[in-house]
Parts: structure tokens; C-alpha cells; sequence
């Protein structure tokens, strides 16, 4: 079974009486433990691909399996409550939320899913991101290198089983992007987590065990 796999998608959007197909009868399968990253210029539909495995949009047609979840036969409402069971998402503006402090941003979405929180868990993934020293200070305290493991952290929280990572180091400089990155791959590599990357570096895309590019709709995968 894949991690990730795509039947036939294809997503249209309707605007001024006008409908703009952003992906055309995509097929593309992401195994277990496996890293893939997805490549293409700004607007091309990266980041759709990553809305319809998130459970978080549905394509104009095909289908969506993720883990053991057939995308198909959940309503809207089913989708937001099973698969966030499966999936978490690292966005590129990290997304933390002001008024809470480092441990309480990585706790948010245990609480909000189950009602529980397990703060000696966020302590050890804290730790796990060189943020031991930090569990009290809040956004506005920390740099973007900081804020980004924040919300590395926060997307473990959960125990996915995949992992979708949108521009994770695009908000950052080089250096602090290479010790994001490195510190990413590591922790999926050892949790033995299936990750989707949408990326502009293709640097970071060549860590990934496969590469795809989205032109024109169509997902094609580089070998070189």
C-alpha cells in the first residue's frame, strides 16, 4: 500500500465565468518512508497537490488515497477528522500563532484534535530541535530559523505517518535554510515518515529519494 497515491487528479478553478485547470490527470504514488519532492515555478499547483492530500480541497475528479484512507469516501467533515490522524503540514510562513509560547504552539493541535496534551512529549521534540532553551519564549522573541523548528516540532506532535512540507526553508536565509533542511530529512529519515516537498531549490529537492516537476497541469519526474 502507498503512503500517498493519486489516481487521475485533476483540480479546476472557476473565476469570472472562466475555468483555469491547474492540474491535468495527474497520477503520482509516494511509498512508505519514501521522500519525494515536487518542483515547478510559482502558480503551477504545487501547493493544490498538497491541499487535496492534506484532505484539505477536492480535485475536480480522481482519487485520493492517503495511508489507508480513500479520500472518496469521506465527506468534507469526515476528512478533517480522520486525516489529520495520518498528515501534518509544515508551511513555509510557519503559521505559529502569536499569543502562545513555544511548547503551548506545539501542543495546539493535540489539544485541538483530542482534547489532551502530553507536554512531556513537546519537551522531547523541542529538544529534538535544539529548542530546549526556548519553551517560554513566543514568536516575536524567536528568529525564522527558530520559528521553522517550532513548527517542525508542532507537526510531529501527532506522530504522523507523513509528512507535507511547503516551502519549509523558502522564508529563511541560506545558511539557517541548511540547517532546517538537514534537521528535516533527519528526523523523517529516523521516524521512518513518507514526506511530499514542494520546493524552488532544487538543492534540496536532489535529498529527496524522488523528484517530480509540475508544468502545464502535467507532473513528469527528473531523473537527472
Amino acid at each position: 500500500m502507498y503512503a500517498i497515491q493519486l489516481n487521475s487528479i485533476s483540480k479546476d478553478y472557476f473565476t469570472h465565468n472562466k475555468s483555469i485547470s491547474v492540474l491535468k490527470q495527474i497520477d503520482l504514488q509516494v511509498n512508505p518512508g519514501e521522500t519525494v519532492a515536487l518542483l515547478g515555478h510559482s502558480g503551477s499547483g504545487k501547493s493544490t497537490i498538497l491541499t487535496l492530500c492534506a484532505g484539505l480541497d477536492t480535485p475536480t475528479s480522481g482519487t485520493i488515497h492517503v495511508g489507508d484512507l480513500n479520500y472518496s469516501n469521506l465527506n468534507q467533515q469526515k476528512r478533517r477528522e480522520e486525516v489529520p490522524k495520518e498528515v501534518s503540514i509544515i508551511f513555509q510562513k510557519f503559521h505559529l500563532m502569536p499569543h502562545l509560547n513555544a511548547i503551548e504552539n506545539v501542543l495546539l493541535p493535540l489539544e485541538i484534535q483530542s482534547g489532551k496534551s502530553d507536554k512531556d512529549f513537546a519537551l522531547s521534540l523541542l529538544q529534538e530541535v535544539g529548542l530546549q532553551d526556548r519553551l517560554d519564549h513566543y514568536p516575536s522573541q524567536m528568529s525564522g530559523g527558530e520559528q521553522q523548528r517550532v513548527a517542525i516540532a508542532r507537526a510531529l506532535i501527532n506522530k504522523p505517518t507523513i509528512l507535507l512540507a511547503d516551502e519549509p526553508t523558502g522564508n529563511l536565509d541560506d545558511t539557517t535554510a541548511q540547517e532546517i533542511s538537514s534537521l528535516l530529512f533527519k528526523i523523517v529519515k529516523s521516524q521512518n515518515m513518507s514526506m511530499l516537498l514542494v520546493t524552488h531549490d532544487k538543492d534540496l529537492a536532489k535529498l529527496c529519494d524522488k523528484r517530480f516537476e509540475l508544468k502545464d497541469g502535467h507532473l513528469n519526474e527528473i531523473y537527472s
